[in-house]
């Protein structure tokens, strides 16, 4: 070891300097990157339970607006229809 640092001076100390940095560096990537991974995944948990949300509430405008046909009730049936296709983009994922 002495023989290194006689040979290469302050470059080997440098070397194991760099070395030890690029090595705590890398943890804090890989935290990070976890980190990230988990909060991609709480972001699709929180867009799935809204999808579901919107969904049962169009399932709802849907059914009451079948019932309200069945019924004779034309204008009732088509104020469903149309509270009912109010969201239709956040159902439908952009590419």
């Amino acid at each position: 070891m002495q023989d290194a640092k006689d040979e290469f001076g302050y470059e080997h100390e440098m070397f194991h300097l760099l070395e030890e940095l690029v090595a705590k560096c890398d943890v804090r990537i890989i935290r990070a990157g976890e980190k990230i991974g988990d909060n991609s995944m709480k972001i699709q948990d929180k867009i799935s339970e809204r999808r579901a949300g919107w969904q049962s509430r169009i399932d709802l405008k849907m059914k009451a607006s079948e019932e309200a046909g069945e019924a004779g009730e034309v204008d009732t049936c088509q104020e469903q229809v149309a509270a009912a296709e109010v969201h239709p983009e956040p159902l439908n994922p952009k590419p």
